[in-house]
């Protein structure tokens, strides 16, 4: 999806167990393949909880925060924040070039 106008954006969202995030983790990444079907450019990429916060960020690629937005809304998640992110590559990444 790199190249194509893709952005990447981080969902936060209140997220009190594991078993919660393995449950949204299933609908997010059924909602987004579901967009993806009908032919809006997103992916569900992955999912870091911070268990310490009763938080849990979800990275997600699209072309537009509406589009996350409706994946969300397709997911079942309430109050989520969605805010564009930048990702860089990890160190050993960074060492080997």
């Amino acid at each position: 999806m790199e190249g194509s106008g893709v952005a990447s954006f981080m969902v936060e969202a209140f997220t009190p167990t594991a078993a919660t995030v393995a449950a949204l983790d299933r609908s997010l990444h059924d909602a987004a393949a579901a967009l993806a079907a009908e032919g809006i450019a997103i992916r569900y990429v992955r999912s870091i909880l911070v268990p310490d916060d009763d938080t849990c960020f979800y990275m997600v690629e699209a072309t537009s925060e509406d589009a996350v937005r409706e994946t969300l809304r397709r997911a079942g998640f309430e109050d989520a924040r969605i805010t564009r992110a930048i990702e860089t590559a990890a160190s050993e990444e960074r060492d080997a070039t």
